[in-house]
């Protein structure tokens, strides 16, 4: 029993940073053009059959696409852009290097059983790529297989950047956006 944990748990690293290799942060706050490359996308829990994912991109191109929540071929879908300044960028990815992000857990939620879809949990992702690696943090709000599910602070206050930034790029009642293809990630 014990020889087949051992190897469960070789096989199945526990730490996020143990062999995998992570997007190069430091690098792209000394290289503008490795920071050229960044992409961070937000997606906030779901409401009304739509996602609102929120991407940054290291050029300050911000964008902000609805996806329908269920699988559906789709070829345009409503998408918003806008520009901030690069040094907003950079202040973002400070922001991921201090709280440590690629030190939070990995997280994957399962929905199997009939009893699970009773219980009410809200899931916010962040996901990061340099355009070789990429790193996917998401984390729920509510109950998830009878456990309270909560929000680390250190994801929270990268979130909470992120929506001040869409925010301030995205006023409730701004432009109308306009149709085009889904960002891949």
């Amino acid at each position: 029993m014990r020889v087949g944990l051992c190897l469960v748990l070789l096989i199945f690293p526990q730490s996020p940073s143990s062999s995998a290799q992570l997007p190069a942060l430091e690098r792209m706050l000394q290289n503008d053009d490795a920071l050229q490359r960044l992409l961070i996308v937000y997606w906030p829990p779901g409401q009304k059959g739509w996602h609102q994912a929120f991407f940054v991109r290291g050029d300050g191109r911000v964008v902000k696409q609805a996806t329908p929540d269920r699988p559906m071929p789709v070829t345009d879908i409503p998408t918003c852009t806008e520009q901030i300044d690069s040094e907003s960028v950079k202040t973002l990815v400070r922001l991921i290097i201090q709280e440590h992000f690629f030190d939070l857990p990995e997280r994957q939620f399962i929905f199997m059983d009939a009893a699970q879809k009773n219980e009410e949990l809200g899931i916010h992702t962040i996901g990061i790529s340099d355009g070789q690696t990429k790193a996917v943090r998401s984390f729920g709000i509510g109950k998830f297989a009878g456990k309270d599910e909560v929000i680390p602070p250190e994801f929270a206050a990268l979130e909470e950047e992120l929506k001040q930034i869409r925010d301030s790029a995205f006023p409730p009642h701004g432009k109308d956006c306009h149709f085009a293809p889904p960002i891949k990630f």
